[in-house]
Parts: C-alpha cells; structure tokens; sequence
C-alpha cells in the first residue's frame, strides 16, 4: 500500500479509548503510529469503561507517516 498524496484512508483503527487526540508517527522508518488519548473532564463512568484513556497508544502501521518539516526564521 503506498501513501497517498491526497490523503486518502489506507488503514482503520480501533482506539480503546473515546477521546483520541494526537496521532504522531516514529520509528526509523516512520511506521510506528502512536496516538495520545484525553483523560481530563472525562466522567468516572467512561474512565471505567475505558480505561486506557490518558496513555499514550502505539502500533506498527503499513504507510509511514509524512516526514516533519523544519524550518528557520
């Protein structure tokens, strides 16, 4: 599968947690995605039902992600 450049989807992912918010690519090649979750104002109800809420998820994906750009003023 190769990356699209008009971002179309290439892979769905299930998140055990109901509030994803970041998703930044790493790894040497690019294919490690991880994705940050919220665990701030969420109720004790949704906490206990997902209780990965507040880490830091990762996994191995099939497109690298985009390299960051840099740049200088």
């Amino acid at each position: 599968m190769q990356p699209s450049p008009l971002g179309s989807v290439s892979q769905d992912l299930a998140v055990p947690a109901q509030c994803p918010a970041t998703p930044y690519w790493g790894g040497n090649d690019g294919k490690t995605l991880h994705i940050t979750t919220a665990r701030q104002s969420r109720s004790a109800q949704e906490l206990t039902d997902f209780p990965h809420s507040g880490c830091v998820l990762s996994t191995r994906v099939e497109v690298p992600g985009l390299t960051t750009n840099f740049f200088r003023d």
